[in-house]
């Protein structure tokens, strides 16, 4: 059965490789968020990987390793053992995130989750996930636990409602 597994990438790697494993017929997720950067003598919108060193590969079990040895690839990621996978609604969550245009950011750490919301309004409204008061501001985000990383976008507190329990 095929499952979107997650594998590490090197450095930088992560188009090049999804190119190659398309070009032979793998179906690849790489989320690719947009930044304005600012130089000295001008602006310019700016392209990189959300999850900087990893890249979701749709295949079976026993073509991991087979992914795993294309260039730019260094192995697929095991958690608690087993090789880890990302489930279909976390990719459309993270697709629709980066959908909105809103300023999106990728965190690691071991915070705590905080209180179970649902966006009431504007391009998020519908999508459940968690709340975080973190320096003064106001956060929304999703949990991507196969790899350990949350994806949050700053959300008006006023959009948000505590989940029913």
């Amino acid at each position: 059965m095929e499952q979107c597994y997650v594998f590490y990438c090197r450095s930088r790697s992560e188009k090049k490789a999804k190119l190659r494993l398309e070009m032979d017929g793998f179906r690849v997720f790489l989320p690719i968020a947009k930044e304005l950067r600012q130089w000295s003598d001008r602006k310019k919108w700016v392209e990189f990987p959300l999850f900087n060193g990893y890249l979701f590969v749709y295949c079976q079990a026993h073509q991991l390793f087979t992914v795993a040895g294309y260039p730019g690839i260094v192995a697929p990621v095991k958690l608690a053992g087993a090789f880890a996978s990302i489930s279909e609604r976390d990719i459309e969550s993270i697709e629709r995130f980066l959908a909105t245009g809103l300023t999106v950011e990728v965190v690691q750490g071991d915070f705590s989750p905080g209180t179970r919301v649902e966006v009431m309004g504007g391009p998020l409204k519908g999508m459940f996930g968690n709340w975080l008061a973190e320096a003064g501001q106001d956060y929304f985000f999703i949990e991507v636990e196969s790899i350990n990383h949350r994806i949050r976008v700053k959300v008006k507190k006023e959009l948000l409602r505590a989940e029913a329990q």
